[in-house]
């Protein structure tokens, strides 16, 4: 996360939802970006910290510029436990709903896993506030977004997706295999959306450039122990 996006995040919150509607009608009223996410994990903790790190030098330097005043960015958090196993994704609905109605967020940047995002299309829709994520690399997030344009131009992503991630992988795979004569792999992931999506798109071009796959072991998140 970088303080580019934070700024695009802003000026796309200013295009799609309108200033002049009643948002931050108090002269100098902070501009509340909502941020969901694990905040347990590394990646959540490091997201959120990029975030108040862009947000603190934008507010040094006297804050966004809306309609002639400066406003500054104030984050407000609130930890989804979607990286824990077993974590019921209607749990992590419930923080964002909470986020959303009690710290009133005119922006929203988050998400982590592939699911949690999906699942956050109609929660975001309903309420109306863009919502950026820069981590959840599923292909299926354009597939929802063109189900529904209007209904969900709300989502946007910043990230990389599954299919740039698959090509960095081929060229690895390619490279190890040419200069090292390895041809075995044997997968082990985590058993989430993006890494089952990732290992499906990788497999035939393994199998057509003479890959042998021993196996795959799909672990449920969170796992620490891989002695068994």
């Amino acid at each position: 996360m970088t303080i580019f996006f934070v700024v695009v995040f802003l000026i796309l919150a200013i295009g799609t939802l309108g200033w002049e509607r009643g948002y931050c009608e108090e002269k100098g009223a902070p501009i509340t970006i909502g941020v969901p996410l694990p905040l347990g994990s590394p990646q959540g903790q490091d997201t959120e910290r990029a975030i108040i790190l862009a947000a603190e030098e934008i507010n040094a330097k006297g804050g966004v510029s809306i309609g002639g005043a400066k406003r500054p960015l104030k984050v407000e958090s609130v930890d989804t436990r979607e990286h824990e196993p077993g974590f019921p994704s209607h749990e992590a609905l419930m923080a964002l709903e909470k986020l959303i109605t009690e710290k009133k967020p005119q922006v929203l940047i988050g998400g982590y896993r592939s699911e949690i995002v999906l699942a956050y299309f109609d929660l975001v829709a309903k309420y109306k506030i863009p919502f950026l994520t820069p981590i959840a690399m599923t292909p299926l997030f354009g597939k929802r977004l063109n189900e529904d344009r209007e209904k969900f131009k709300y989502m946007f992503r910043v990230g990389n997706n599954v299919k740039g991630f698959f090509a960095l992988l081929v060229g690895y795979m390619d490279f190890v295999r040419e200069k090292h004569n390895i041809d075995s792999v044997y997968f082990v992931t985590t058993d989430v959306l993006a890494w089952r999506g990732t290992v499906k798109m990788l497999t035939p071009h393994l199998e057509k450039t003479g890959w042998k796959i021993l196996a795959y072991d799909k672990v449920p998140l969170g796992t620490s122990d891989y002695t068994s």
